[in-house]
């Protein structure tokens, strides 16, 4: 079995803050700021001031390069690897990996434009500084095979 590291093309982070309450920042259909192409990427909630009602909800794409893989490549086992600063999150919350349809360049209204499936996940209370690991699961390597043909995924 060969290992490919594939090579990061793009990030994106959408980070949504308002005064308002959980559920509508949560659902929102845009953000409220776009970091693209920064070395780092943020994922999380968090409570921010009980003053204000004030909630930070942060989601981030990753768009990678399969074009490496030669034709008739079948991919049967992929992880994730999350080179982790720490867990600054007010509560626990998964991390989820799903595809993602943002655009190129992305925009606010990507936000909230993840598809439904999760791909793999771990909870944010085992997250750490260092390397942190997510399984793909069986949905995500239909995915990521159904990707190999476009020369690239988005996550």
């Amino acid at each position: 079995m060969a290992t490919l590291s594939a090579t990061l093309l793009d990030t994106v982070t959408w980070y949504n803050s308002a005064r308002d309450t959980y559920a509508n920042i949560q659902g929102a259909v845009a953000s409220s700021n776009l970091y693209h192409n920064d070395t780092f990427i943020m994922v999380g909630q968090r409570f921010v001031s009980p003053y204000w009602d004030e909630f930070w909800v942060l989601r981030s794409g990753l768009r990678f390069d399969l074009s490496p893989l030669p034709d008739g490549t079948y991919i049967t086992a992929a992880t994730l690897k999350l080179d982790g600063f720490g867990d600054s999150s007010t509560d626990n919350f998964d991390i989820t990996i799903v595809g993602g349809v943002f655009g190129d360049p992305p925009v606010h209204a990507d936000y909230n434009d993840g598809l439904a499936v999760s791909f793999g996940s771990i909870n944010s209370s085992t997250y750490a500084a260092g390397w942190n690991n997510i399984t793909v699961n069986a949905a995500g390597l239909v995915y990521l095979n159904d990707a190999i043909s476009t020369g690239e995924v988005r996550l």
